[in-house]
């Protein structure tokens, strides 16, 4: 935890230069087209009790508009896109390909957004208003790729939101890495999961 509110510190400096149910779309009317902050998590070989060898990533996006503070609160209003599951072989790092949506863990997937009465797993997208979460809506279907060049990454999302509205999106630039793999972390959330009360 102290390496995940060290990392959004760092956020807030380079920035500075009523929940809805899991199948709604969030109350915010214009989905963002681009994405201005990537944090990339690995988490090891997280189900590794469970038969998989995989490595376990986590992405998580934030639009324009939402920001960090210097005690690491998040303010704003925007979208956060976050896949809590992404796999990949041993020792890897994310890799230039595409992913796809999956029910259960492959190479180059990720899974589908589920919510088991509150708590989410999989890919979902968050709407954020003043600072406060508004509403979640599960991914169920699509994909995303992954591209370097220029010494910069490009990630490009066509996935379903919801149970049918297509969403395309983009990130470009440089993401934060934050590696978990040896920390024996627990809980694969985006930051307003974990440190805001989802009100219910």
């Amino acid at each position: 935890m102290k390496r995940v509110l060290f990392l959004i510190v760092i956020v807030a400096v380079l920035l500075s230069a009523c929940k809805k149910k899991g199948g709604n779309t969030p109350a915010q009317n214009v989905l963002p087209k681009e994405y201005t902050t990537a944090i990339v998590q690995n988490y090891g070989s997280f189900y590794k009790d469970e038969g998989y060898e995989h490595q376990v990533f986590t992405l998580d996006l934030y639009s324009k508009g939402i920001s960090f503070d210097s005690l690491g609160y998040l303010h704003g209003s925007g979208y956060n896109l976050y896949f809590s599951d992404i796999f990949l072989p041993e020792k890897s790092m994310l890799l230039d390909t595409v992913y796809t949506i999956d029910s259960i863990p492959k190479i180059a997937t990720f899974l589908k957004g589920m919510d088991f009465e509150g708590n989410y797993t999989g890919a979902y997208l968050l709407s954020i208003v003043d600072g406060q979460l508004d509403g979640i809506s599960l991914v169920t279907d699509g994909s995303f790729a992954i591209e370097t060049a220029n010494d910069s990454i490009l990630m490009s999302f066509n996935v379903v939101v919801g149970e049918k509205t297509k969403y395309a999106a983009t990130y470009k630039g440089n993401p934060y890495y934050i590696d978990n793999s040896k920390t024996n972390a627990s809980a694969r959330l985006p930051y307003i999961l974990k440190t805001r009360e989802v009100a219910r």
